[in-house]
């Protein structure tokens, strides 16, 4: 559009170039003639003066022609008479009449001065050819603008409107010629970056959406872990109420089997209910005052989030009688828990050798307590596993299978 408004005003100035010559030629013309018809006035008045007085025709006559012939310039000087029409140099000369005082009239002619009206000519000429020029120039400027200027303008105006409708895909490099390629750059550049924020975009939307997702599927989790919970102790109050015997054993059975659901929930909550270590279960459910004496031993295995509850149950069950009875109770016995991954028919299983030396010999036809059935029902019933529990003289020596990937049944050997 600016090309258009550009192109209009140069062949209007063309225009208005040509009617201010022509003007000027007009005002030309007119103060000539108003300057001849000025001195032929004077020299009227000068030929009346001259034959004031003098009454005979033949000699006025003669005064007259000896003036016309003295001074070029005049062409017509002759008495205003119907009878007596003026002469034929009256066509190449500026004609006025002047009357004297004494009632006469004179026809004075003044010859047309050629070289002023060739000048004239000259000038008017001059004019329209610089205007013929200049208007050659604004269609020549027109094209080639057009061409140059408004035709990569009017790309780079269509590629900035499809920027701004998203597409962002276009491109018109290569196709702008000249300095307008730093602007077709620039407008690549910005396309660029508008992709780049659109992919970021996406991303972002996409891991939204992922997000979501796992905080649904946490929710659910969560949900899921607290009935389980609350279905455990519903249990454990059932059965440590018809064991214990005293209010307050039965107190601290229930506070340490909560204590170790609240700790494996824990780490759970950290690990956004993934799979936690083994390693890490133990460390956290072990009696710390006591770690010197204690030994972990195993690789790296990852239990997983179904698994974790009831098997801490278990282990801390371990713990807490080792504490009570066994090897932990003592000021001189070891505990040693090793574990590692093993072949069964079913796939491969997690075994845990608990082993326990130093404490105070066993009593093998003791009853089973609350505890041992507690870690019976949690290992065969929730981790589908099997257990060997083994009271030997020279201390305790367990064995606890569990499947490696949760909901697989093992088998009894």
């Amino acid at each position: 559009m600016q090309v258009g408004i550009l192109s209009a005003t140069l062949i209007w100035l063309v225009f208005v170039v040509l009617l201010a010559a022509l003007l000027l030629w007009r005002v030309g013309e007119h103060r000539l003639h108003a300057q001849e018809l000025q001195k032929a006035e004077q020299l009227g008045s000068v030929a009346l003066s001259v034959i004031s007085g003098i009454e005979d025709p033949i000699e006025v006559r003669g005064k007259l022609r000896t003036m016309r012939t003295a001074s070029p310039q005049i062409a017509v000087l002759e008495l205003a008479s119907p009878d007596n029409p003026p002469s034929s140099d009256a066509e190449a000369s500026t004609l006025t009449r002047v009357v004297g005082q004494d009632g006469r009239e004179l026809v004075v002619g003044i010859a047309t001065d050629a070289a002023s009206r060739d000048r004239l000519w000259s000038t008017l000429g001059a004019l329209i050819s610089l205007g013929t020029v200049f208007l050659l120039m604004s269609i020549f400027l027109v094209v080639v603008i057009g061409r140059l200027v408004g035709r990569p303008i009017r790309q780079l105006e269509q590629q900035a409107a499809r920027l701004a409708d998203g597409k962002i895909d276009s491109s018109v490099a290569g196709a702008v010629p000249g300095d307008f390629e730093a602007l077709t750059r620039s407008l690549e550049r910005i396309g660029a970056r508008m992709q780049s924020e659109r992919d970021q975009n996406e991303r972002i939307g996409e891991e939204l959406q992922r997000t979501n997702s796992l905080q649904g599927l946490m929710l659910r989790e969560l949900n899921h872990r607290i009935r389980n919970n609350l279905a455990s102790l519903t249990a454990l109050v059932s059965i440590s109420r018809t064991q214990e015997s005293t209010v307050s054993e039965f107190a601290k059975r229930i506070e340490r089997r909560i204590e170790a659901m609240a700790a494996v929930h824990g780490m759970l909550s950290e690990r956004n209910w993934s799979p936690v270590a083994l390693l890490d279960l133990l460390e956290r459910l072990q009696p710390l005052e006591l770690g010197e004496r204690i030994k972990l031993i195993g690789p790296d295995i990852d239990v997983g989030a179904a698994q974790a509850t009831p098997l801490a149950m278990v282990l801390q069950e371990m713990f807490a009688n080792a504490l009570e009875h066994g090897s932990l109770g003592s000021g001189a016995g070891w505990l040693q828990v090793q574990w590692d991954i093993g072949e069964a028919a079913e796939g491969e299983i997690i075994v845990i050798n608990w082993r326990e030396t130093g404490g105070p010999s066993p009593n093998p036809t003791a009853a089973a307590g609350t505890g041992t059935t507690l870690i019976r029902g949690l290992i065969e019933g929730e981790l589908r596993g099997d257990v060997s529990l083994n009271h030997t003289p020279d201390g305790v020596s367990h064995r606890i299978r569990i499947p490696l990937k949760p909901g697989t049944q093992v088998g009894s050997t």
